[in-house]
């Protein structure tokens, strides 16, 4: 499986969405909406190291602003995209 994802063409773009990540010693899951259904799922190996599984570490949070998709490069930026907002209702984090 690969680790994209795109909303359904018939959705509301002024619907809430839930962005998830279960993470655990043996594999990190990505889901948006159903936690039960991952879109990408990525498996420790069997032997872990520093260099094929780095998340044995501590790491922290980064909400990522960035909109869009394959628009940039040689398009240049959509100058009309000026009266746009980010909203995000809140931000959870459990530990096991």
């Amino acid at each position: 499986r690969n680790g994209r994802f795109q909303l359904p063409s018939n959705n509301d773009e002024a619907q809430w969405h839930v962005y998830g990540m279960t993470w655990n010693a043996s594999k990190i899951s990505f889901y948006i909406d159903d936690s039960t259904n991952p879109y990408y799922t990525c498996t420790a190996p069997s032997v872990k190291t520093a260099d094929n599984w780095p998340f044995d570490n501590n790491y922290f949070i980064l909400l990522n602003l960035a909109f869009g998709g394959d628009w940039g490069g040689y398009k240049g930026i959509d100058t009309t995209l000026t009266n746009m907002s980010y909203q995000i209702d809140w931000v959870r984090y459990y530990a096991q």
